[in-house]
């Protein structure tokens, strides 16, 4: 395990280069990235492009989030899952083995006791 910087998490919206210098800046050992920016650095300037800038900056490359849309339209989920494993053999391609999902709870509705009921 190492401290990693997941700016999206914390409401920053930044590019790798940026997540990169904020990482290091702040003594973080690792950055999660945005896996599309990924791909797209991977797909223009090759794998040890994408691993060299995390090596440059001292850094270890964290998680990426998945990106499927799986809490909406089945269309959307569908599209998402086709791209998946683009997606994935680039994370794999530049040494992103992990992945995390955020799961968010379900909007409250009525009593809050109502919401463990299993109905």
């Amino acid at each position: 395990m190492f401290k990693c910087l997941a700016p999206g998490a914390i409401g920053v919206n930044a590019t790798l280069a940026e997540g990169l210098v904020y990482a290091k800046n702040g003594g973080f050992q690792g950055l999660d990235v945005n896996i599309r920016e990924v791909a797209r650095l991977a797909d223009e300037g090759g794998a040890d492009y994408v691993r060299g800038l995390f090596s440059d900056a001292g850094l270890k490359i964290g998680a990426w989030g998945l990106p499927v849309v799986w809490d909406g339209p089945q269309e959307d989920f569908e599209r998402d899952l086709r791209a998946l494993p683009k997606y994935a053999a680039s994370g794999a391609s530049v040494g992103a083995y992990r992945v995390s999902q955020w799961v968010t709870p379900l909007p409250i509705s009525g009593p809050f006791e109502s919401n463990f009921d299993g109905a």
